[in-house]
């Protein structure tokens, strides 16, 4: 009868010898504890407040650049009323030069029955008759009747 026999094994390690190296003395196994907070201090009061302030400041500049943009939105847009009120102004004065043009209402006199006025020929009429006179050109003494009878001279006509 066959045994089997056990399959060769690795030949085991030399072990070094205890002198070889000193043994270090092995300290007692502690707890980790936490380091103590000071006393009346959060460990984490300092960072917080640190985060909160950059996160105060970053606020403040993004509120800053859409305050800036905003403005510069509402520019624009102004300014572009301003060229269009510019336009349309001067489309107006345009128009105003041209309904007040001597000819064109000395034209629109004329169509109307009007004539042009002889500044020599002028007199004032007195509305209050009454009323004592002012002192005295010779214009202001006439009555109205009187002025119908007189020539281009300013003399009576016969």
């Amino acid at each position: 009868m066959s045994v089997a026999a056990p399959a060769p094994s690795r030949p085991a390690r030399p072990r070094r010898a205890a002198a070889e190296a000193p043994a270090k003395p092995r300290r007692a196994r502690t707890q980790a504890t936490l380091a103590r907070p000071r006393a009346g201090r959060s460990p984490v009061g300092a960072g917080v407040l640190w985060v909160l302030v950059i996160a105060t400041l970053l606020g403040g500049m993004v509120a800053v650049n859409v305050a800036a943009l905003r403005n510069s939105i509402e520019a624009g847009r102004l300014s572009g009323q301003v060229a269009s009120l510019r336009a349309e102004n001067q489309s107006l004065q345009s128009h105003v030069a041209e309904q007040s043009g001597i000819g064109r209402i000395s034209s629109l006199a004329r169509r109307l029955g009007m004539v042009p006025s002889n500044p020599s020929k002028s007199d004032f009429l007195r509305l209050h008759p009454g009323k004592p006179k002012p002192a005295a050109t010779a214009a202001a003494t006439r009555h109205p009747w009187e002025t119908a009878k007189r020539g281009p001279s300013g003399r009576r006509a016969p």
